[in-house]
């Protein structure tokens, strides 16, 4: 029995650049959202989103069920 030792890699660097990604995303938000009523709150809310899309492709990935 042999390790895929390249697929071990690409899985880490991919699953360290998506939690950079969605940690940073998810704290740019919260910095935007405390803004008054103007473009940095709706671009504060915009970061939420993309950050919730983020974690649920990422439970699709997890889940066979739903693929």
């Amino acid at each position: 029995m042999t390790i895929d030792w390249m697929a071990f890699v690409v899985v880490l660097v991919a699953a360290l650049l998506s939690a950079c990604a969605v940690v940073t995303l998810y704290s740019v938000g919260l910095r935007l959202v405390e803004a008054e009523r103007g473009w940095r709150h709706s671009t504060g809310i915009a970061c939420f989103v993309i950050c919730a899309a983020l974690v649920l492709f990422g439970v699709y990935l997890v889940i066979p069920l739903f693929h």
